[in-house]
């Protein structure tokens, strides 16, 4: 789906060129379409998202222990025991976090049970892991829009949970109760201050954090 809106945004910058350029985008266009909509016919399957679900819960487990996830501040970068390597993820590909945050966020747009598609101790888990993306120091998570897809995940959430029963559960996490409001207030805070390439994209997260609120 990146490389049919790449595709898209050259075909949209190569308007008013040769005519041969523009079919060779729509051709390429044309092929990668039949691939989205197989790719979105997946994400309706149960049983991918029950795999999905699987594969992340020892993901998520995984980058709490590479990453030195500290408990008390739920952070990464913590340092752990013997602070060995507390910028862990400044080394590692940052497709480890965002292809985590995409998976879920795609399977929640396309599947039409939305995040009930998972269990509901897998949604809290989701939820708690994303707050620790967002408080993690940017010193080892370098890249601010992976902060920014993990609030949008967490919106997604709200959004697919119309009828709001999975409050409840998350009710029951004493870290989103602990540290919901305060994480999402800061990250509204911080967008503030991001760079110029961020200025329109800001508006999108600002409406999100208010979702959240």
């Amino acid at each position: 789906m990146k490389m049919m809106d790449r595709l898209k945004e050259e075909r949209k910058a190569h308007e008013g060129g040769s005519q041969d350029t523009l079919s060779k985008f729509d051709h390429e266009l044309k092929i990668l379409r039949n691939f989205r909509i197989a790719y979105e016919l997946a994400l309706c399957d149960q049983t991918l998202a029950k795999l999905a679900e699987k594969f992340y819960a020892v993901h998520m487990s995984c980058m709490k222990i590479w990453g030195n996830f500290e408990e008390k501040q739920v952070k990464f970068g913590g340092g752990g025991a013997n602070g060995s390597h507390p910028n862990l993820f400044c080394y590692i590909p940052e497709n480890f976090l965002t292809d985590f945050i995409e998976c879920f966020s795609d399977i929640m747009r396309a599947n039409p049970r939305g995040y009930k598609a998972f269990m509901a101790e897998t949604a809290v888990q989701i939820y708690e892991f994303c707050l620790a993306i967002i408080r993690t120091d940017q010193k080892s998570i370098t890249n601010k829009y992976t902060k920014a897809k993990a609030l949008e995940l967490m919106t997604l959430f709200v959004y697919s949970d119309t009828k709001k029963e999975l409050a409840n559960d998350m009710n029951k996490s004493e870290i989103i109760n602990r540290y919901l409001m305060e994480t999402v207030v800061q990250f509204y805070v911080d967008i503030e201050f991001a760079g110029e390439g961020m200025f329109f994209t800001k508006f999108q997260y600002r409406h999100d954090c208010t979702k959240i609120f």
